[in-house]
């Protein structure tokens, strides 16, 4: 932030003291220097630190990092007083660390913007690398939110689902809850394919298990404090053995949406049905299905996890039946509008997951607007929206032309590029939007893309980015080689 006082500047020009503590703000700063790492080793499990230092530049600065791994964290790890002289050559850091949940490539990118006048300036590093998987006993290395927004929610509800993320859940085996499993037809198991949880001393239902993942219930716990949770192999078995505990913090609700697909760059279109039952979706995200749009005025189902409590408790486990209301009513906000919230519960036939019946606002834009949702005393995750066609102040509906620049790029791993874009009317003219596209990847772990249409390279092979702007879509592809 630049404060210049104008009656001020004759009687501090006759003191030396003075002109030295005002010429940096208008002294050319020197170019803005980011370096990162290098970066400790990174496996499933064990704890991961990257340091990136800055120098150069006019503070204050915005920091961003995209494209985390689940379970990284970042956070400043110095700041400057407005005060320190001289300006351009005091370093600040961001540190990135945390345990990674899942093994595999990554890449991702630092970014800092600062406050240099007239024009700022920005400096990028990327980082990558590969998570190896652990190679010892069962471990826990991640407990997070059913709805897996980026950045993860890391706190637990009662009754709340969650994905436990680690290392030898399972002998190889993967397995989901089948209709045969439930106990009385309509109880889930706390045992699954002999993995059980334990959160606090209870057993908790399970949905999923796998080597590397488990999706379950918290059981019937009070809303606040702190339990440990451990994952039993073998349950009830001779052989059954715990892995080390992990404290988690539990709170009245954890919300967050749902989605049809999980992004690393944390913009998920939320799972949400019209009308007539089908889904609601930005156009080709889901490969071979037809969706739609969320209408003005129009009532539609959105569903998520970690609500909290409802007006008629059900036991962990069990099926929801009827109407099973939050406490209190949730604030729902889509594209910057309060949606009226006809109900907010417990979805009917479901264990676990929560249920909306909005109306989208008669003053919704069209395009993917951002979506929230405040109940019990919890916020979702910001990232998540919804593709809505309404009241069309932007002449979103006369697009004619839509496209990305360039229409096909190649970047090596760990390499950047940034994609352009451009809409027209049917006279050829410049459309202006209020929200920038929707960029989605076909495959995150080839090429990575981010909110603005910075794409980078993660690994060998080829990715289709598809820009989704107020309907309209348009596709580019990526072709990512070897590190150079």
């Amino acid at each position: 932030m630049r404060v210049s006082f104008p009656r001020l500047s004759l009687t501090l020009a006759t003191s030396a003291v003075a002109v030295l503590a005002v010429s940096p703000v208008f002294a050319q700063s020197s170019p803005l220097t980011l370096t990162c790492g290098p970066a400790s080793p990174a496996q499933v499990g064990v704890t991961y630190s990257n340091n990136c230092g800055l120098t150069g530049g006019t503070p204050p600065y915005q920091w961003r990092v995209d494209f985390l791994p689940l379970g990284l964290t970042y956070s400043v790890g110095a700041t400057i007083p407005i005060s320190t002289i001289p300006l351009t050559t005091t370093p600040i850091a961001i540190q990135i660390n945390g345990v990674p949940a899942i093994a595999g490539p990554y890449a991702y990118t630092v970014n800092v913007t600062d406050s240099s006048a007239p024009g700022a300036q920005t400096a990028m590093q990327s980082v990558t690398g590969t998570i190896v998987p652990w190679t010892q006993g069962a471990l826990i290395s991640g407990i997070f939110g059913f709805g897996l927004s980026n950045p993860p929610v890391t706190q637990i509800t009662p009754d709340g689902m969650i994905s436990i993320f680690g290392a030898n859940f399972t002998t190889g085996i993967t397995l989901s809850l089948q209709n045969f499993d439930l106990n009385g037809g309509n109880s889930v198991p706390t045992d699954l394919a002999q993995t059980c949880v334990r959160i606090g001393g209870l057993l908790a239902p399970i949905f999923f298990v796998s080597p590397t993942q488990i999706n379950a219930q918290v059981p019937d716990l009070p809303p606040t404090g702190n339990v440990d949770v451990a994952v039993v192999t073998n349950c009830e078995t001779a052989n059954e053995a715990a892995t080390p505990p992990v404290s988690v913090s539990v709170v009245p609700s954890a919300p967050e949406f749902l989605s049809y697909e999980a992004n690393p760059n944390g913009q998920d279109s939320v799972a949400a049905v019209g009308p007539d039952g089908g889904p609601i979706a930005s156009p080709g995200l889901i490969p071979g299905v037809e969706v739609g749009l969320a209408g003005s005025n129009e009532m539609i189902a959105i569903f998520g996890a970690g609500f909290g409590a409802t007006s008629t408790p059900v036991p962990a486990g069990m099926w929801a039946t009827g109407a099973r209301s939050t406490l209190p009513t949730p604030i729902v906000m889509i594209g910057g509008y309060q949606a009226q919230v006809l109900y907010a519960g417990l979805a009917p036939g479901l264990a676990g997951v929560y249920q909306l019946n909005v109306v989208v606002p008669s003053t919704i834009l069209t395009g993917n607007q951002p979506i929230s949702i405040q109940v019990n005393g919890g916020t979702s995750p910001a990232g998540a929206y919804l593709p809505t066609a309404g009241l069309d102040l932007q002449g979103s509906a006369g697009i004619a032309r839509f496209t990305v620049m360039p229409s096909n790029v190649a970047v090596s791993v760990g390499h950047t590029a940034q994609f352009n874009w451009a809409a027209e009317n049917f006279a050829g003219f410049p459309i202006l939007f209020l929200t920038p596209p929707v960029w989605i990847s076909s495959n995150p772990q080839v090429a990575a893309v981010s909110a603005s249409g910075h794409v980078i390279g993660v690994s060998p092979g080829t990715a289709t980015i598809t820009a989704l702007l107020a309907g309209a879509l348009t596709r580019a592809t990526v072709t990512v080689t070897g590190p150079q």
